[in-house]
């Protein structure tokens, strides 16, 4: 069983990476394509079907099992107008992936072949550079030197950032409790150990950091037992400490190809 895993396809809007994508899936012949999140630049069915077609034509019989990203919970204007919120975009995603025989994980685990876990996880400030002077309602507010986090302007969930992450914690809680291998795969698309936060001192740059994710991923991962592989996307390599992190026996690593598409990981599950 060989599983590619990436992250930040942003499909369409960056239609190089995609298409080394394809070329990747052609040459490597996995039967998984895991995927960490941020999957389309902004949610739209359309192009989530579209993406979906090309990938299955470059490569019959293959499965794909991923989580949704910050980007794949972006609303439109008329679509929050609608009264609609980015946990809607759950079913619309989960809808689209049955629909093409693919996998998302969120209410349970893929358990075939090989046991993978996963959601998106959140942020809650706490990779916050609160040692420069910031305070919550900064990062709340979203906005430095007239930058904008995109989350503030294009999600909707009607709650706060931690409640969101919380949120997300009771989902992967539950999935690790129904896997039954010691050799689960955890897909994630926020970064879950402050060990890969890099800071540099710089208070625009180091803002940023606050929405990179939470130490808290890590923790019912870490006391599960069961997990061997911790795969997440999100932040480019080349702004993080390090590519991987062995942590209480177990692997985390970046596998986000928005950048670099070597950045993927081949993993080979014997049978």
């Amino acid at each position: 069983m060989k599983l590619l895993i990436i992250g930040d396809i942003h499909y369409p809007r960056e239609p190089g990476i995609f298409i080394k994508l394809l070329n990747l899936i052609e040459e490597t012949s996995p039967d998984i394509l895991a995927i960490c999140g941020d999957i389309i630049n902004f949610a739209n069915k359309h192009w989530l079907r579209k993406f979906f077609r090309k990938i299955h034509r470059r490569k019959k019989n293959l499965k794909v099992v991923a989580v949704m990203g910050n980007h794949d919970f972006w609303l439109s204007k008329s679509a929050m107008r609608r009264g609609m919120t980015s946990w809607d975009l759950v079913d619309v995603y989960s809808e689209t992936f049955e629909e093409f025989g693919d996998f998302l994980l969120w209410d349970s685990p893929f358990m075939e072949e090989v046991e993978i876990v996963g959601v998106p996880g959140w942020y809650d400030y706490s990779f916050a550079p609160w040692h420069l002077g910031f305070k919550k309602k900064d990062f709340d507010r979203g906005v430095i030197d007239n930058w904008i986090w995109n989350d503030v302007v294009y999600t909707k969930f009607n709650m706060s950032n931690e409640e969101v992450l919380k949120e997300n914690l009771k989902h992967l809680e539950k999935q690790l409790t129904l896997a039954h291998s010691n050799k689960v795969i955890v897909l994630l698309h926020f970064v879950p150990l402050r060990d890969f936060v890099r800071f540099t001192n710089d208070r625009f740059k180091d803002f940023w950091t606050a929405y990179y994710g939470s130490d808290k991923l890590a923790v019912p991962i870490i006391q599960s037992n069961k997990v061997k592989y911790v795969f997440f996307g999100h932040i480019s390599i080349k702004h993080l400490l390090s590519k991987r992190v062995f942590k209480n026996g177990i692997l985390f690593e970046s596998v986000d190809i928005s950048d670099d598409i070597s950045n993927h990981v081949i993993l080979d599950i014997p049978a």
